[in-house]
Protein backbone atom coordinates (compact mmCIF):
# COMPACT_ATOMS: atom_id res chain seq x y z
CA UNK A 1 0.00 0.00 0.00
CA UNK A 2 1.28 3.48 -0.85
CA UNK A 3 0.72 5.76 2.62
CA UNK A 4 0.74 9.82 2.08
CA UNK A 5 1.20 11.67 5.57
CA UNK A 6 0.67 15.26 5.38
CA UNK A 7 2.66 17.00 8.44
CA UNK A 8 1.22 19.61 10.44
CA UNK A 9 2.86 21.80 13.46
CA UNK A 10 1.03 22.19 16.47
CA UNK A 11 -0.90 25.89 15.56
CA UNK A 12 -2.15 23.66 12.48
CA UNK A 13 0.44 24.78 9.24
CA UNK A 14 1.84 22.16 6.92
CA UNK A 15 5.63 21.85 7.52
CA UNK A 16 5.84 18.89 5.32
CA UNK A 17 4.40 15.36 3.96
CA UNK A 18 5.93 12.03 2.94
CA UNK A 19 5.11 9.43 0.49
CA UNK A 20 5.89 5.63 0.88
CA UNK A 21 5.42 2.48 -0.15
CA UNK A 22 3.93 0.82 -3.25
CA UNK A 23 0.76 0.58 -4.61
CA UNK A 24 0.79 -2.94 -5.95
CA UNK A 25 -1.81 -2.39 -8.23
CA UNK A 26 0.34 -2.86 -11.21
CA UNK A 27 3.56 -3.79 -12.16
CA UNK A 28 6.07 -1.54 -12.80
CA UNK A 29 5.70 0.93 -15.22
CA UNK A 30 2.50 0.52 -15.85
CA UNK A 31 1.02 1.36 -12.46
CA UNK A 32 -1.70 4.37 -12.93
CA UNK A 33 -2.28 4.47 -9.14
CA UNK A 34 1.21 5.24 -8.38
CA UNK A 35 1.76 7.33 -11.48
CA UNK A 36 -0.49 9.34 -10.21
CA UNK A 37 -0.34 10.25 -6.86
CA UNK A 38 3.63 10.52 -7.79
CA UNK A 39 2.37 13.28 -10.40
CA UNK A 40 0.77 14.90 -7.74
CA UNK A 41 3.77 14.85 -4.90
CA UNK A 42 6.21 15.63 -7.35
CA UNK A 43 4.01 18.80 -8.86
CA UNK A 44 3.46 19.94 -5.11
CA UNK A 45 7.49 19.79 -4.78
CA UNK A 46 8.13 22.21 -7.71
CA UNK A 47 5.12 24.50 -6.94
CA UNK A 48 6.74 24.80 -3.59
CA UNK A 49 9.94 25.02 -4.77
CA UNK A 50 9.37 27.30 -7.73
CA UNK A 51 6.37 28.72 -7.65
CA UNK A 52 6.80 29.87 -3.43
CA UNK A 53 10.33 30.10 -3.25
CA UNK A 54 10.26 27.90 -0.36
CA UNK A 55 13.34 26.62 0.62
CA UNK A 56 12.18 22.70 0.62
CA UNK A 57 14.64 19.15 1.81
CA UNK A 58 13.69 16.81 -0.11
CA UNK A 59 14.36 13.03 0.10
CA UNK A 60 14.02 10.63 -2.41
CA UNK A 61 14.72 6.58 -2.50
CA UNK A 62 13.24 5.46 -6.06
CA UNK A 63 12.95 1.75 -5.37
CA UNK A 64 11.82 1.94 -1.86
CA UNK A 65 8.89 4.87 -3.38
CA UNK A 66 10.02 7.07 -0.81
CA UNK A 67 9.14 10.50 -1.04
CA UNK A 68 9.90 13.58 2.03
CA UNK A 69 9.34 16.63 1.91
CA UNK A 70 10.04 19.09 4.35
CA UNK A 71 10.01 23.39 5.28
CA UNK A 72 10.73 25.43 8.15
CA UNK A 73 7.80 27.38 9.04
CA UNK A 74 7.07 30.16 7.32
CA UNK A 75 4.01 32.24 8.69
CA UNK A 76 4.25 34.79 5.54
CA UNK A 77 3.59 31.74 3.33
CA UNK A 78 1.04 29.91 5.50
CA UNK A 79 -1.85 30.44 3.19
CA UNK A 80 -0.32 30.01 -0.31
CA UNK A 81 1.83 26.46 1.43
CA UNK A 82 -2.01 25.16 2.30
CA UNK A 83 -2.87 25.61 -1.26
CA UNK A 84 -0.57 23.49 -3.04
CA UNK A 85 -0.66 21.00 -0.09
CA UNK A 86 -4.47 20.89 -0.24
CA UNK A 87 -4.81 21.01 -3.96
CA UNK A 88 -2.39 18.05 -4.09
CA UNK A 89 -4.47 16.04 -1.05
CA UNK A 90 -7.50 16.03 -3.70
CA UNK A 91 -6.18 14.50 -5.92
CA UNK A 92 -4.66 12.02 -3.86
CA UNK A 93 -8.22 11.43 -2.07
CA UNK A 94 -9.90 11.35 -5.48
CA UNK A 95 -6.93 8.75 -6.37
CA UNK A 96 -7.66 7.10 -2.64
CA UNK A 97 -11.73 6.99 -3.51
CA UNK A 98 -11.25 4.81 -6.36
CA UNK A 99 -8.35 2.77 -5.55
CA UNK A 100 -9.16 2.39 -1.44
CA UNK A 101 -7.38 -0.65 -1.28
CA UNK A 102 -3.97 0.81 -2.94
CA UNK A 103 -3.66 4.19 -1.18
CA UNK A 104 -3.61 5.75 2.28
CA UNK A 105 -3.81 9.39 3.48
CA UNK A 106 -3.92 10.67 6.92
CA UNK A 107 -2.51 13.58 8.68
CA UNK A 108 0.70 13.53 11.54
CA UNK A 109 1.76 16.26 14.13
CA UNK A 110 5.09 17.38 13.92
Amino acid sequence: MLRVKLKKNKAGAYQGFTCSGHTGFSERGTDIVCAGVSALTQTAVLALERLLELAVEVQVDYPKGFLDCTWADEPRLTEKISLVVETMRLGIEEIQNQYAQYVEISEVEV
